[in-house]
């Protein structure tokens, strides 16, 4: 069990990191912002919430701002 989960947590980290990234680096992709904001909602909503630290919420809520910003209109 504890090889499984701890599988599972290095899968959601990476799975943040790869999202963040891409929300980051195309930023003018509609698309690519709309689906990172729903995987960025269910990581954060699930049972690894308790797990993210400040400074990974601070990225994350930055990084859905700049998103959203670029796409007002």
């Amino acid at each position: 069990m504890f090889r499984s989960t701890e599988k599972y947590n290095n899968y959601v980290g990476r799975t943040l990191s790869v999202v963040l990234n891409a929300m980051e680096q195309h930023v003018s992709e509609k698309h690519i912002q709309i689906s990172g904001s729903a995987i960025l909602f269910y990581i954060v909503k699930g049972k690894e919430k308790t797990r993210i630290g400040i400074k990974l919420k601070k990225r994350i809520i930055t990084t859905l701002l700049d998103g959203m910003e670029a796409h007002l209109g």
